[in-house]
Formats: structure tokens, C-alpha cells, sequence
């Protein structure tokens, strides 16, 4: 399968399963990309919840995704996958012995994620390798497409919430300081500013190594 074509199937399964147990790990991924960047913000002093600090937070998350969809086309592909979740594992324990707290949940998932690429690494499946990194990358733009476009179109109507499932796993409006400025809702500028963002990304998806 043609890396564009692997891209294309990942995000579309993504765009299904977002709301669900079964990408818990991913959002665990996530989340602590974003918060990681908002700590960052916090220290030059931005409010990650105002204009510029949302903007900064999207364009440093959509860089991010990039700069790894370009790590894929050299050989880093083949540690990618192993470096996202023992990453996500340490940001997770690290997160449960501060708070002292865990979701049983998120700890399962999580457990399930270090078996599941311990046994692909144990047996050497190259192309299984390849489609965990595209999910872990492409993970980042549906966290941006989600807080920003999803939810936010949630907000303008309640019966949504039973319709767009996708967001039931994450929280966090993206676009509400943006929600009526110049008098624009606040969807019309997340998905404004997902596609804008993401575009390099799905354009350095194509042409890389098939599997």
C-alpha cells in the first residue's frame, strides 16, 4: 500500500474511533503533547487560552507533526513507534504519581499499548511499524481537527452532543476565544485553521515507503 493511501485509511479509521475506548492511547499521546506545549507557553508567559496562545499552541502541535511525518521517510521510522509510547508511559506514570491518581482505563490501555509494540519489535514487523508511527503522527492532527472544529460545533447545538461521538474522549474547546470574532463562529475557524496547518503534513504523506 502507497504511504498516502496507509495516511488516508489511518486518519479516516481515526476519525471513527476518536470517541472510543479503543484510542485511549492516543489521546494519552496527545494530551501530553499539548501539555506540554502549554507549558512551554506558560513560561514565556502566553495564555494558552487566549488568541495568541491557542494559535501558537496549534501551529507548534502542527509543526510537530510535520517535522515527524519527515522523520518517516529516513530510517528513525523504525524507533518511532517505540519512542511514542514509552514517551506516553513515562508522561502517564509520571502524571499518576504526581496527582496521586490513575484511570484504570487509561492504565489498561496503556499496558496493552507496551505489549502490543513489544511483540511487534520481537517479531519484526516492518510494515506494523509503519502504520504505528503514521497513527501516532496523524493522532496529533485529529487532537487539533477535534478541539477545534468538533467540539466547538458541538457547542452551537445540544442535540450534537449525541451525534458527534468523536469528542466524547476529549475535552477542550481549541476555538472558543475565537467563538464570534469578526463575527465568524468559532467552527468556520477551526476547520480554517486545521486545514491551513495540516496541509504540509498530508503533503509530505505521499511518497514515502510502502507497507
Amino acid at each position: 500500500m502507497r504511504s498516502e493511501e496507509r495516511a488516508g485509511l489511518i486518519a479516516a479509521i481515526l476519525l471513527f474511533t476518536w470517541g472510543t475506548l479503543v484510542t485511549e492511547p492516543l489521546h494519552i499521546f496527545t494530551n501530553l503533547v499539548f501539555a506540554l506545549i502549554e507549558k512551554g507557553e506558560a513560561k514565556l508567559s502566553l495564555a494558552s487560552d487566549g488568541k495568541v496562545g491557542v494559535l501558537v499552541t496549534i501551529v507548534v502541535a502542527s509543526v510537530l507533526s510535520l517535522v515527524l511525518m519527515l522523520l518517516t521517510r529516513t530510517r528513525l521510522v523504525t524507533y518511532m513507534p517505540c519512542a511514542f509510547v514509552i514517551i506516553t508511559t513515562i508522561g502517564y506514570v509520571t502524571k499518576c504519581i504526581i496527582g496521586k491518581h490513575y484511570v484504570l482505563s487509561s492504565t489498561i490501555a496503556i499496558s496493552l499499548a507496551l505489549a502490543a509494540i513489544g511483540i511487534v519489535y520481537i517479531l519484526r514487523l516492518e510494515r506494523i511499524v509503519l502504520w504505528i508511527a503514521d497513527i501516532y503522527i496523524i493522532s496529533i492532527g485529529m487532537h487539533i481537527l477535534t478541539g477545534a472544529f468538533f467540539i466547538p460545533l458541538k457547542g452551537i447545538a445540544s442535540f450534537l452532543d449525541k451525534i458527534l461521538y468523536v469528542t466524547l474522549r476529549q475535552h477542550g474547546n481549541l476555538m472558543k476565544p475565537f467563538a464570534g470574532f469578526l463575527h465568524i463562529p468559532a467552527p468556520v475557524w477551526g476547520i480554517f485553521f486545521t486545514i491551513l496547518l495540516l496541509l504540509p503534513t498530508v503533503y509530505y504523506s505521499f511518497s514515502r515507503k510502502k507497507g
